[in-house]
């Protein structure tokens, strides 16, 4: 377990690390839900297919690696605590261009997800996608796991990244199909969170958020260090790219400083 303290204005505090506020969380969910409803009733399937695109690979990730990504906390099924942290919600999804990107992307997900999934499937295609990144921002729900699957065998040529929080889709999903494995390109990764319960009878890789001073109990000790560069990792065979079931990775807890100054 690890020692959380949550003060009056919703804020948590772990080893003197301190989040988002309950009201700073709800200014910016309102305003992505607000943008997800524009997309939502302003635009047809097919004009918000036509819209989407692939997120650009950055200097952690290197330009081969992209992403495409829902819209953090009202496109998460497992995020009561770890919404207060959220570094996507924190630091990216306060630009109109992020804003507006994760809405059409959430907004046509509503709509058709089949229709979703086909389109990732068509620009990874498109732009010879060597890696893809699924969700920095949300997660997954159950119906999208079995299209996941089918879009990763679609392109067996991009190491596709997908770290969860919603354990029970893919646990379930696995028990039904009687399943053992997944495409050795889908990459599933359960992300866990302190003092969040979570079953994985299945061994799937696992990543630890590590708030220092050996706070966190649950991390095993053998956990692998991440580098912080997904390319060096994707390159060398490291970190992420390399954990087997039952392996695990430390992140270290990382937040945006400028938050601190930003208008809230």
């Amino acid at each position: 377990m690890v020692d959380v303290k949550i003060l009056k204005d919703g804020r948590r505090v772990i080893n003197g690390h301190v989040s988002m506020s309950r009201e700073v969380v709800r200014r910016r969910v309102k305003r992505l839900k607000e943008a997800v409803t524009k997309y939502f009733t302003g635009y047809a399937p097919d004009d918000l297919a036509r819209m989407m695109k692939l997120g650009i690979g950055n200097r952690k990730t290197g330009n081969r690696y992209f992403t495409v990504s829902l819209a953090p906390v009202i496109d998460c099924a497992n995020c009561d605590e770890c919404k207060y942290w959220c570094y996507d919600l924190q630091s990216c999804c306060i630009m109109t261009e992020v804003i507006n990107t994760r809405a059409i992307n959430s907004a046509l997900h509503r709509m058709d997800i089949v229709k979703f999934y086909e389109r990732i499937t068509q620009l990874c295609q498109c732009n010879y996608a060597e890696y893809l990144r699924l969700n920095v921002g949300g997660d997954v729900e159950k119906a999208d796991v079995p299209l996941i699957v089918k879009m990763a065998k679609a392109l067996p040529r991009t190491t596709i990244h997908l770290f969860t929080k919603n354990y029970t889709a893919w646990n379930n999903w696995m028990a039904e199909n009687r399943r053992k494995n997944l495409p050795a390109n889908l990459k599933l990764i359960f992300s866990r969170w302190p003092n969040v319960p979570c079953e994985n009878p299945y061994h799937f890789p696992e990543c630890h958020v590590d708030f220092g001073g050996g706070c966190n109990n649950e991390i095993p000790e053998d956990a692998k260090e991440c580098s912080g560069n997904c390319t060096g990792c994707a390159f060398q065979c490291t970190g992420c790219h390399a954990l087997q079931k039952g392996e695990s990775v430390r992140i270290g807890y990382h937040t945006n400083e400028a938050f601190k100054i930003q208008k809230i």
